[in-house]
């Protein structure tokens, strides 16, 4: 199967778009094309101009479109977050880049790339303007175009090459023009790193001096925040400012770096259309053409056609593969119906065999009923009735009732006493008090009381402690119940 990809780069000054078919023998360079411009407001007539004279319009209709827009208008900030989970950083990506940017979070489109996932997640997260990419969209939409991905210029160029040139582990990518610069630091073979600066033109071309000043002070930084010694073996230039030669040899001797021309049609497998009145320029061409390869390589990159600016409607190109899915889509529900009444029929099986277990359960604890009409709540209403007789019996073993217990324990107890209780358990042969109070003595005496008793066989302090958060005596006090050697219990 065959299709269409239209890769479109806008950049303040010019707009380039390739046009590649891929198809399961490769990928096909189908056409191109390149305009200038002065600013972003001739995007709209940029890239009609640019794209009109196509050969083939009715394979634009149909093409995936991924788009570039331009690295200066994208702030770029490198994060670390204690999480891996994709959902959790894209919920704390706006809080996380609020304060390093002067908009608010709800003006911004926002995405992110995981350089390091070691103890900590490393970021280089992305934000631009919505307005900027609507006004994009809006260009886009006078020609028909619906992009399905829209990243950042240059970083797509230099993605590219990481991934399928097999760039140094450690280098440089740069893009040159006379009016700016952007440039992604690859640190063991990802791009950890992207800034995007003006320059000041010189006599038409490129302020080499000021150019190579900035490179020094992006390294710098970059070292600043990374402990490790950054070393970069060799720097990619791009872009039309890299043209001349003696530019090249000029930043190559001022960084001590040497300096290469990548040419990304030569690097690559794409056979190309047989175009006579036109000629290709990788210095303007790569950058779209890098773009088209991301698709058909499924390279992931940053992308801000994502949240509101999602597209809604891309069902609408597969919209020939409905039937067969409906299809297949009935085929399953059947088989899941099927699926649950053999499952229903496995259930009944098991409630007769449950059943039976409980009857036979039921018999053999409770061997004097003889009538059995519903097992499981005669048993309950047994096991209710033995919870009943032992928790709450009208006497104890040694017969005496609870209601005289509790008024010994009231009555011998002094009411000027400061003491508070915070559980009674009264079993068949034992009472167990708690409570605090304010004193050692205080505890003595609550024992010594409770001595007089003719119903308490003996008293003991279990423990008693004073609490460090309000200084009182935490106690715990054992009553055995029956009378005492000597004395009758009194009932």
């Amino acid at each position: 199967m065959s299709r269409y990809i239209l890769g479109l780069d806008i950049r303040y000054n010019s707009v380039s778009a390739v046009l590649t078919k891929s198809t399961l023998g490769g990928n096909r360079l189908e056409d191109w094309g390149y305009i200038a411009i002065s600013g972003l407001k001739e995007v709209e007539t940029g890239i009609t101009t640019c794209l009109q004279n196509f050969s083939d319009e009715s394979a634009l209709s149909k093409a995936t479109c991924i788009v570039a827009f331009p690295a200066r208008r994208i702030s770029f900030r490198n994060l670390t977050v204690p999480f891996r989970e994709k959902k959790k950083i894209r919920q704390i990506l706006p809080y996380e880049i609020e304060p390093n940017l002067p908009y608010l979070p709800d003006d911004l489109l926002l995405d992110f790339y995981e350089t390091d996932s070691a103890e900590q997640t490393k970021l280089l997260a992305a934000a631009v303007e919505k307005s900027d990419v609507d006004a994009c969209l809006a260009a886009l939409s006078s020609y028909q175009i619906e992009p399905k991905v829209i990243t950042v210029g240059d970083y797509a160029l230099a993605h590219c090459l990481n991934h399928m040139n097999g760039m140094p582990e450690n280098c440089l990518f740069s893009n040159l023009d006379q009016y700016g610069s952007t440039i992604c630091l690859i640190e063991s073979g990802k791009i950890r790193f992207i800034r995007s600066f003006l320059l000041q033109p010189d006599d038409g071309g490129v302020k080499v001096a000021s150019y190579c000043t900035e490179i020094k002070r992006t390294l710098f930084a970059f070292s600043e925040s990374n402990p490790a010694d950054f070393q970069p073996s060799a720097f990619l230039l791009s872009g039309t400012g890299a043209i001349e030669a003696s530019v090249r040899q000029q930043i190559s001797r001022t960084l001590d770096i040497p300096v290469e021309l990548p040419n990304l049609l030569q690097s690559v497998k794409i056979t190309t259309a047989d175009i006579n009145h036109k000629n290709w320029d990788p210095a303007r061409m790569d950058h779209a053409l890098a773009l088209t390869l991301l698709e058909t390589e499924g390279i992931r990159v940053l992308n801000f056609r994502k949240g509101p600016l999602a597209i809604q409607k891309h069902w609408v190109k597969y919209k020939q593969n409905i039937i067969p899915a409906a299809v297949l889509l009935g085929l399953i529900f059947i088989l899941s119906i099927a699926g649950v009444i053999i499952r229903s029929q496995t259930l009944k099986k098991q409630i007769v065999h449950l059943d039976t277990q409980i009857t036979e359960i039921f018999r053999s604890s409770f061997p004097e009923v003889k009538k059995i009409v519903d097992p499981l709540q005669q048993m309950r209403i047994k096991l209710e009735t033995a919870r009943k007789e032992l928790l709450y019996p009208d006497q104890g073993d040694i017969g005496i009732r609870r209601v005289e217990l509790l008024n010994d324990i009231s009555r011998l107890i002094p009411a000027r006493l400061d003491v508070d209780f915070s559980r009674l358990v009264i079993g068949p042969e034992s009472i167990l008090i708690s409570g605090n109070t304010d004193t050692f003595n205080s505890v003595n005496i609550i024992k010594s009381r409770l001595e007089q008793s003719s119903r308490f066989k003996d008293v003991t302090i279990s423990s008693a402690n004073i609490a460090k958060s309000d200084n009182r005596v935490q106690f715990k006090v054992r009553i055995m119940l029956g009378a005492p050697s000597g004395k009758p219990a009194v009932k």
